[in-house]
């Protein structure tokens, strides 16, 4: 038998080994166990990393163009709202600059304003309707368009605008709020013309605005001629003495009026048609053309002033939001060039 340790050739059955003295069958037990696995060779160290499966996306913050985008679309609502745009002018219309309408005037007709009217009536003399003179010297007066009849016995029709001042925007008008507004005006009417009686009001809309509209009548007792003294003969020294007065001759008309109430930015604007009901049919067109070329240049905001304080405020607080954050946007632009 051979010595697992050192490998000595010895007789069968030795104990000890004669060369190095091993235990034979202690030695031999363990030269027949199988060698322990080798270790596994460690992997290279990698400076790659690898994403978590759960780690969330980054978030990139808003480019600096859909921030200055943001702002124009809340400065444009705002305008939108506030400020609301007219229907286009018609060709050789009357513009009053001065408290911002516009009309196509009635062709043919004389234009009366403020500054003009004392020279057209003393060129039109007993032409000159005689009810307008006292319309045309009151506040808010601004302009007046009337067709000169042909004979001081025929009523003349005339279209007038006044503007009244105030100090805030007219709330929209619905029907909820017209019966204290038609009595309101009708009430002023009565004081001006006598006996004149209210037929029926509506909502209308002019040049997109809702309007009150007022139809009525009133008779009006025109003096055609005015009562004249009548002279006696004369006598032994040429003299006379009033004796008595000539009849006046006068005519009576029943007039037909339409009133409409048309808001604007802090005024409104009355717009008055008047005709005698023999000849109303005739010039009704006519005034029919003028309100719809009638335009408000500026408007009021497009909703009351509740809906609009609402809007205005939220607005406001969107606009200032995006205007902090392209701020901080810019800022950090700024400070990340080199």
């Amino acid at each position: 038998m051979q010595c697992p340790k050192c490998g000595f050739v010895q007789p069968e059955g030795t104990v000890e080994c004669g060369k190095c003295g091993v235990i034979m069958a202690k030695a031999m037990r363990a030269a027949s166990r199988p060698a322990p696995p080798a270790p596994p060779a460690a992997a290279p160290l990698s400076t790659a990393t690898t994403p978590s499966p759960e780690a969330e996306p980054e978030k990139r913050p808003a480019p600096l163009a859909l921030i200055g985008l943001l702002l124009i679309v809340a400065a444009a609502a705002a305008w939108w709202l506030n400020f609301p745009s007219s229907s286009g002018l018609f060709p050789d219309s009357y513009v009053n600059s001065r408290h911002q309408f516009a009309l196509t005037p009635p062709r043919e007709w004389l234009q009366l304003t403020p500054e003009n009217f004392k020279q057209l009536i003393e060129e039109y003399k007993d032409r000159f309707p005689k009810e307008l003179r006292s319309l045309i010297t009151k506040p808010g007066f601004e302009v007046s368009f009337v067709r000169i009849p042909a004979s001081p016995e025929e009523f003349t029709p005339s279209l007038n605008i006044v503007v009244i001042p105030m100090k805030q925007n007219l709330p929209p008008l619905t029907g909820a709020d017209k019966d204290e507004a038609v009595k309101s005006i009708t009430t002023e009417l009565k004081k001006h013309i006598k006996d004149y009686t209210m037929e029926s009001s509506s909502i209308v809309e002019v040049d997109g605005l809702a309007s009150l509209q007022i139809m009525g009548s009133a008779p009006l007792t025109v003096i055609l001629e005015p009562s004249k003294p009548v002279m006696s003969e004369k006598g032994a020294f040429g003299l006379q003495h009033v004796v008595g007065h000539s009849q006046a001759v006068m005519r009576t008309f029943t007039l037909r009026s339409e009133q409409l109430m048309v808001p604007g930015r802090k005024r409104a604007y009355v717009i008055s048609y008047t005709a005698d009901e023999g000849g109303f049919a005739e010039v009704a067109p006519v005034f029919r053309s003028v309100t719809g070329s009638f335009r408000v240049m500026e408007r009021p905001p497009r909703f009351g002033p509740v809906v609009m304080g609402a809007l205005n405020g939220g607005i406001i607080g969107a606009g200032i939001y995006v205007f902090y954050i392209f701020v901080g946007r810019v800022m950090i632009a700024l400070s990340n060039r080199p």
